[in-house]
């Protein structure tokens, strides 16, 4: 009986253990990605929506513009073998806050927000994609004694930076715009991610010659297509180079 009562009792304490563990590093991307785990998940962001159009041109919404993008970068995805979270799928109000909590909420993934820039040079014209990594002297965001405290689960910013090289690489050799390069911004979506996340700023809706680029069905999946081409890129680095971007 004593020896029945001592095997519980190391068995629960096994038990314990191992529950700890795969409650601890199940959640835990960090620990996933040092030990070589690759994505699976992304999470896709169509900016603004609801009373929130975003920039305006000619009547034309960058809000419609998002949200059709994100359905053909989310059927892209997902014909790759993706699993695609849409942080919203209709013309719906939705705060930054719960853009950051969806994107967080997500295990093993990567977070991509979508949007179109304006400006009052008409003449601006172009692609760019911005990452954030507070730690390096370009970054232009908030204060250092503003910066919000690392998330719980916290992604090495260079991989968020690598991503965004990837993917502006491939949106400028697809359509053939100016490159604008990847930028450093202290954007909430980004500033707040638990995983590698890129805001992409597909073109300039208070450019006539792009705003008519954009509202060409083609040229907009030819946008999307490319962005999940930088999304396979990046995943590939990845499985190359098993974690190695973090020490980058």
């Amino acid at each position: 009986m004593r020896f029945f009562v001592r095997a519980v009792g190391v068995l629960m304490v096994l038990a314990s253990g191992a529950f700890f563990f795969f409650w601890k590093t199940g959640l835990d991307w960090d620990f996933w990605m040092k030990t070589g785990e690759v994505f699976n998940v992304v999470v896709v962001d169509a900016g603004h929506g609801g009373t929130d159009p975003g920039a305006m041109a000619g009547g034309h919404r960058e809000k419609t513009l998002t949200l059709q993008m994100a359905a053909t970068l989310a059927d892209e995805l997902a014909a790759h073998g993706f699993e695609v979270i849409l942080t919203r799928e209709g013309d719906e109000n939705l705060a930054l806050s719960e853009r950051v909590q969806i994107g967080n909420k997500a295990r093993n993934a990567i977070f991509v927000s979508l949007h179109f820039n304006s400006a009052s040079n008409k003449e601006a014209r172009g692609l760019e994609t911005f990452f954030h990594d507070p730690r390096k002297p370009e970054f232009k965001g908030l204060p250092e004694n503003e910066l919000p405290q690392a998330p719980e689960v916290f992604i090495e910013p260079a991989d968020s930076e690598i991503l965004a090289a990837f993917i502006q690489s491939r949106m400028v050799a697809a359509v053939n715009a100016p490159d604008r390069g990847i930028k450093n911004r202290g954007f909430h979506v980004l500033r707040n991610a638990s995983h590698p996340a890129v805001l992409v700023e597909g073109g300039f809706i208070s450019n006539a010659l792009e705003l008519q680029l954009l509202l060409n069905d083609g040229y907009l999946d030819s946008l999307a297509r490319s962005v999940r081409e930088g999304i396979v890129d990046y995943r590939e680095f990845r499985i190359q180079n098993r974690g190695d971007a973090r020490r980058s």
